[in-house]
């Protein structure tokens, strides 16, 4: 496993399983691999662009992660490293 990848299980533990598209991207999934994951009932959409990486109803702190990251502007919504900072 890659430290990109031990970074991205971590953020997905902190956001109780839930996370964005760009969340996603930045970590080196490809867009066919989200959707892989999104048809095969791996993971599932809770907003546009927000994602349950679970299947099964989401908790209540992972229905309020998908609010945040729902609202959040595109930028916010990546890690830091990956915006410049």
């Amino acid at each position: 496993m890659t430290g990109q990848q031990c970074l991205f299980d971590d953020l997905i533990e902190l956001q109780a399983g839930v996370v964005s598209r760009p969340q996603a991207l930045a970590a080196g999934m490809s867009r066919n691999m989200v959707v892989v994951r999104l048809r095969s009932g791996r993971w599932q959409q809770l907003h546009w662009g927000v994602y349950a990486t679970f299947s099964g109803k989401p908790g209540r702190l992972a229905t309020l992660w998908a609010a945040l990251l729902r609202g959040l502007p595109r930028g916010y919504a990546q890690p830091p490293d990956s915006r410049g900072a």
